[in-house]
């Protein structure tokens, strides 16, 4: 609502300044002017005068906008009444979203909003997507009541004064803040009566009360969004044989094709590109007043951590050294380019040989017309084998060795022309001022990234096809994401290839590192191998999966799945657990069966999933 109420002041300041230029005319003119232009710019003045007062309402609306909200920590989304939404005319996106209340209930949500809530006293603020429902639940309390019944302390300042008044519920906190709200301060009314707990947007009261009232009736807000399909089928799904896509779209036509138009190589061999986007990047908003936002958001996380501030600090300060990304002075910008900022966040890989902490950028961050930089970037064809038929080709030569690129992504490097798309905003203390970067290379959350990034590295493979054609199979084929597998039936052919395969990469910019192979001897000094002789093979960088590894030591798969023993297996672990098992290649397909079987008795007997699982099953 910041962004909209800064507009709206911007928009009658302008407007103020025309009626006045406007009324300033008119008091000069006399009679010297004809009669028909006078009335012409009288109506104009009255056009003018009308718009502004009607501004001048939304600003006091917006500025003045309270609701009453309700804290769920069992909600898994943020919602917002219907009427609250028109009454605050705020841009919303389309979405189709199932969401289940009590004994499955089911509505589905077609629209959904971002909103700044802040604190009565200012001192809290954060933005919020919410989903827009007709109705969140009925009023609360369910009943009005003297408030003498409830002997609260004179200095608590309560959020909601008026808490005793039943009131009508206008916005429902999820679990996504709710304990970012939770703040240490608690007081017990007393026995049977409600308790007050105090929060970041002030002192709430929560408990039944001990008032008999016959109109009175359980509420309850509990919300789920259906995501347990999207578990079920990557489990039934994952052992499908699928066809391979032998013809692109469209759209992916035109990616490839402006790939092939506007890539050159540096005078350092580096791939510059340029991004694919389509027209309607033109209608990219205004996005600076988000990425501050997201910031501060930020930053108050970071405040709490020392630790997790410093490896952010780091990770930014590497980028800008390695050349990734550059400070920019914003009084030169061109007021008719187009701009785009990316908000950006930590995330903690604890399983990382190399970079625990990484930044990662919000691609698909809603302007002010709320369209984000994703919406007007083509995403581009896959272009590399899938993971089966790379672990396919593996299983083929005795010798086999695995690495992978450093900072795959980050090695190729955005056309100048394009970099305005990739801004950020960062400060390496709160207490100083806001500066502005943009990022000079593909950058990781951006939606034609892996495409723009894969399709540089797959032209390496076919620049060096006649004069090295072992080395281009091997891009082109062996490849996937940033990991290479590749060997040979003689230990001094996959020594050559090694040799090879890291030059030609290397003057692309792209350095092969994490050296594991089931034979120690192709390793010409130790500081060519890794000190893990474990290959992680995983069906995307990001996501965390159980089971299968590569020993090179022993030069074979291994699955390794973590169960959590303590607790009473109801059919929603049971599915968690076994959901994660990364089996590609189906070699446990005799043991999965089995935990499919399990699933289908728990189904076929109708269990709740939060239930007790029954005793015959559970003995199995």
């Amino acid at each position: 609502m910041d962004e909209q109420l800064k507009s709206l002041v911007a928009r009658r300041g302008q407007l103020k300044g025309q009626a006045t230029r406007f009324a300033n005319y008119l008091l000069d003119s006399g009679l010297q002017h004809d009669r028909w232009e006078l009335q012409e710019r009288v109506a104009k003045l009255k056009e003018k005068w009308y718009e502004f007062e009607r501004t001048q309402s939304a600003i006091e609306l917006l500025d003045d906008s309270e609701a009453q909200a309700l804290l769920d920590s069992a909600s898994q989304s943020n919602f917002i009444s219907l009427e609250v939404f028109k009454k605050l005319n705020l841009p919303a996106t389309n979405v189709n979203l199932p969401v289940c209340g009590i004994s499955q209930s089911t509505i589905n949500i077609s629209s959904q909003c971002n909103i700044q809530i802040r604190s009565k006293d200012g001192q809290f603020s954060n933005n919020l997507q919410f989903l827009i429902i007709k109705q969140i639940t009925s009023n609360i309390p369910q009943f009005s009541f003297d408030p003498s019944c409830l002997d609260i302390p004179d200095e608590i300042e309560l959020a909601d004064p008026e808490y005793n008044i039943s009131q009508k519920i206008e916005v429902l906190l999820g679990a996504s803040i709710f304990f970012d709200l939770i703040v240490k301060g608690q007081i017990k009314l007393g026995r049977n009566k409600p308790i007050l707990q105090r929060t970041r947007l002030g002192w709430i009261i929560s408990g039944s009360l001990q008032i008999k009232n016959p109109e009175a009736h359980p509420s309850c807000m509990l919300s789920v969004n259906n995501l347990l399909n999207e578990q079920l089928e990557k489990f039934w799904s994952i052992e499908n044989v699928t066809q391979t896509k032998t013809q692109f779209s469209d759209e992916e036509l035109e990616c490839e094709s402006h790939f092939r138009q506007n890539y050159f190589r540096d005078h350092e061999g580096r791939f510059v590109v340029k991004l694919p986007l389509k027209e309607s990047y033109k209608n990219l908003g205004e996005s600076l007043n988000a990425a501050i936002s997201r910031l501060e958001s930020v930053e108050r996380k970071l405040s709490k951590d020392i630790n997790l501030r410093n490896q952010y600090e780091e990770f930014l300060n590497e980028y800008e050294q390695l050349g990734h990304m550059s400070k920019i002075d914003i009084s030169l910008d061109d007021p008719n380019d187009i701009k785009f900022y990316l908000p950006h966040h930590s995330v903690i890989k604890e399983n990382s040989s190399t970079t625990r902490l990484r930044v990662v950028f919000d691609g698909s961050s809603k302007t002010s017309t709320n369209l984000s930089l994703n919406d007007v970037l083509r995403v581009g064809p896959t272009i590399q084998n899938d993971l089966v038929c790379v672990l396919l080709r593996m299983r083929i030569p005795r010798f086999v060795a695995t690495a992978d690129i450093s900072k795959m992504y980050r090695m190729v490097k955005v056309h100048p022309e394009n970099r305005n798309l990739q801004r950020i905003v960062w400060r390496s203390n709160p207490s100083k001022a806001i500066e502005h970067f943009q990022l000079n290379t593909v950058t990781y959350g951006t939606s034609s990234a892996s495409f723009l990034a894969t399709r540089s590295l797959h032209q390496v493979g076919l620049d060096c096809q006649a004069e090295f054609p072992n080395i281009s199979d091997i891009i082109i084929n062996n490849f996937y994401v940033d990991d290479v597998i590749f060997g040979s039936d003689t230990l001094s052919d996959l020594i050559q290839l090694k040799y090879e395969l890291s030059n030609i990469l290397q003057q692309a910019g792209f350095l092969l590192r994490k050296w594991v192979s089931n034979d120690h001897r192709i390793f010409e000094n130790k500081t060519d191998q890794c000190s893990s002789t474990i290959f992680e093979i995983r069906d995307s960088k990001e996501r965390k999966t159980l089971g299968i590894t590569w020993n090179s030591q022993q030069d074979r798969f291994e699955y390794s799945v973590i169960l959590n023993s303590q607790c009473n297996p109801t059919k929603r672990t049971i599915l968690s657990a076994i959901s994660q098992i990364f089996d590609p290649l189906g070699l446990i397909s005799p043991v999965v069966v089995n935990a499919k079987i399990i699933l289908k008795e728990l189904w076929q007997a109708q269990c709740d999933w939060d239930a007790p699982i029954p005793q015959n099953i559970l003995k199995r």
